[in-house]
């Protein structure tokens, strides 16, 4: 049986010209310390605790100095050293790399904080066969963060770069620099020619009609590279941050009604231009993402069922509903939706989706599907909703339910669906759950 040593390479020749005064000239930035240890040695941990026993450093400026720090061993696992002799980009200097890399490897930039499970990223990519898969997550600062787009299947469709896209609605959904790579990625990078993975390799897969999927997770995922997000890595590890997020780790969501809870109540919202943030959600959302819980939305989109709404509108709208919270630092770990409806014979229905299924509230199909997908703690977890609806699709998944006031106001409410709290908006629901939760630790 052919044994294939997994490999990874780690991107490691930059100057790090936003942290001059920290490298001084005298060290590159992945020896840049976090938290006491460099990044570049994170990384190493994270790879060889995830199985990989080569790992192909790309150097650079100040090679000799990485090079006398890390030798060639790192706990029994191989360091090789791949030295540009000019600059290429983030891919150019891969090409010369084409005969040592035979099978699915990792890819990293070197200025990456992550904590994350390696080995479940690797099965994804795999059982995918396409020709690579890159780490995606949302962050509170999309609008300068190079973005992806992707069908409702996870292949990537489109790159976004910051300098690049202009304005407009886009998913929230960052490129981590976190890759994983079959061999077939070499045929798309030129030899000795300076270019960039996503502005130059990546558009050439996806011209030529080869597969790029997007792996989206929650898990810590960090640029280190200028000294205010330095600053932030730091904090995190002080406040355990990235071990908490860990998918072994079980962690609160607030589950929330979309309609009439996040922005205002449109009567059958069909187009983007008509979505409207209530005041407040955008801040309430953050203080949720900075206290740790997961925010999930789950909606009822019957009017794709009717027939006056397709996939593709709603993910415009959805894309409005996470720029304008990542304006304002906010961001959604996901959105769940029901497009079904169980009334039929309507002009202009689609038919397949007019059936009684499991995922629309009053039902908890949507809960269910988050539990599966996340590490959710259901005991310090709730849903916030409007309506009846969302009071018995909570209850149905075993979560307490908060109701406000906006949007159906949680009117006529049946006794045994009775919140357990009611606020104005979601605003001030969230301000008492942090605040309850705080005086609970105290």
């Amino acid at each position: 049986m052919l044994i294939v040593t997994l490999k990874a390479v780690i991107l490691a020749g930059g100057r790090g010209t936003r942290l001059s005064s920290m490298t001084k000239d005298i060290i590159p930035k992945v020896l840049v310390q976090v938290a006491g240890k460099p990044v570049i040695v994170r990384q190493m941990e994270l790879l060889t605790k995830h199985g990989v026993k080569e790992i192909i450093v790309t150097t650079g400026y100040l090679s000799e100095v990485l090079f006398n720090y890390l030798g060639n061993d790192f706990h029994g696992t191989k360091i090789v050293y791949a030295k540009e002799e000019q600059p290429l980009g983030t891919a150019g200097g891969l090409s010369a790399l084409k005969g040592q890399l035979d099978d699915d490897f990792f890819l990293l930039y070197g200025d990456v904080v992550c904590d994350m499970n390696l080995t479940r990223l690797m099965e994804y990519h795999r059982n995918r066969k396409g020709s690579g898969t890159l780490v995606v997550h949302p962050n509170d600062h999309p609008f300068d963060s190079d973005l992806i787009a992707t069908d409702h299947q996870g292949r990537i469709c489109k790159f976004l770069p910051e300098t690049e896209r202009g304005d407009g609605w886009y998913r929230n959904l960052v490129n981590a620099a976190v890759y994983v790579f079959s061999p077939k990625i070499f045929n798309y990078i030129l030899d000795n020619v300076k270019q960039d993975f996503v502005k130059d390799v990546f558009p050439r897969v996806i011209a030529d009609g080869q597969l790029l999927w997007a792996y989206e997770t929650t898990e810590y995922l960090k640029d280190m590279g200028t000294y205010e997000r330095l600053a932030r890595v730091e904090i995190d590890y002080n406040y355990r941050i990235p071990e908490l997020l860990r998918l072994s780790n079980y962690r609160p969501a607030v589950f929330i009604d979309r309609d009439g809870v996040l922005n205002r109540e449109v009567d059958n919202l069909c187009c983007a231009e008509d979505l409207e943030l209530i005041p407040g959600v955008a801040l309430a959302i953050r203080h949720l993402n900075k206290a740790g819980y997961l925010v999930i939305i789950v909606t009822n989109q019957p009017m794709i069922a009717k027939g006056f709404l397709n996939e593709e509108e709603l993910a415009r709208i959805h894309a409005k509903l996470e720029t304008l919270l990542g304006y304002q630092g906010a961001f959604i770990d996901k959105i769940y939706y029901c497009p079904h409806h169980p009334e039929k014979g309507h002009y202009g229905e689609v038919t397949h989706l007019k059936i009684d299924c499991e995922c629309r509230k009053p039902k908890a199909g949507m809960f269910f599907k988050a539990f599966k997908e996340f590490s959710i703690d259901k005991s310090k977890s709730l849903m916030i909703g409007d309506s009846w609806r969302d009071a018995a699709a909570a209850q149905a998944a075993g979560l307490r339910f908060y109701g406000v006031r906006s949007g159906w106001g949680c009117r006529n409410m049946p006794q045994e669906l009775k919140p357990l709290e009611i606020f104005e908006d979601l605003a001030s629901a969230v301000d008492h759950l942090i605040e309850s939760c705080s005086s609970r630790r105290l």
